[in-house]
C-alpha cells in the first residue's frame, strides 16, 4: 500500500529532541501504519472562543486531550479527556486530523485531533478540573498562539487555519 502524502510536516521539540510530525486528514488514517496513542480536542464555546487548558505537569497551555485507554474508542477518549480536563460537555466533535510521529523505520505513533464545540463557557465550570489541569480559559483564535508551546504553535495554527 502506498503511503499517503501529509497535508504538511512540522519539526517540533518533544522531550528535548527535534522530531518530525506529519499532519494528515483523518480520512487517511486507514492507510497510515501507526498506533493511535492520544486524542486531543479543539473546541470552541458559544462565543466562538477556543477552550485551552493549562497543564501544570508540563507547564504549558494546550488543547484538552490524553491517552487512549485499553478497549476505548478514540471518540470515547476525546469525550472523556475533554470533560475530565475542562468540566465542560463536548458537542458534535468529529475526528478531523491525524498527527504522526515516526519513531523509527517500523514504528509510528498517531494522535487524533477532534474538532467540536461546547455548550458552556469555561467561566461557568462547576466541576473541579482534572488534577493535572490548573486553569482553563477561552480565548480568541489570534490569542491562542501566544499561549501555546512555541515549538507546536505553527502546527496548531495550521490546523486551525485549515479547519476554518
Amino acid at each position: 500500500m502506498q503511503s499517503p502524502i501529509p497535508l504538511k510536516s512540522f519539526e517540533i521539540v518533544l522531550s528535548d529532541q527535534i522530531v518530525q510530525i506529519d499532519c494528515y486528514h483523518f480520512a487517511q488514517l486507514s492507510s497510515i501504519d501507526a498506533v493511535v496513542t492520544r486524542c486531543y480536542t479543539i473546541a470552541h464555546d458559544p462565543m466562538g472562543k477556543y477552550v485551552l487548558v493549562y497543564n501544570s505537569k508540563r507547564g504549558i497551555w494546550g488543547f484538552a486531550g490524553g491517552h487512549v485507554e485499553t478497549n476505548e474508542t478514540i471518540e470515547t477518549t476525546a469525550q472523556r479527556e475533554f470533560e475530565e480536563e475542562t468540566g465542560l460537555q463536548l458537542i458534535g466533535a468529529k475526528p478531523s486530523y491525524v498527527l504522526v510521529n515516526k519513531l523509527d523505520d517500523t514504528h509510528a505513533e498517531a494522535q487524533i485531533i477532534f474538532v467540536g464545540q461546547t455548550n458552556n463557557q469555561p467561566s461557568k465550570i462547576e466541576k473541579e478540573a482534572d488534577e493535572s489541569v490548573n486553569a482553563i480559559k477561552a480565548v480568541k483564535k489570534d490569542e491562542i498562539f501566544e499561549l501555546l508551546d512555541p515549538s507546536t504553535a505553527k502546527l496548531w495554527q495550521f490546523i486551525l487555519d485549515y479547519n476554518s
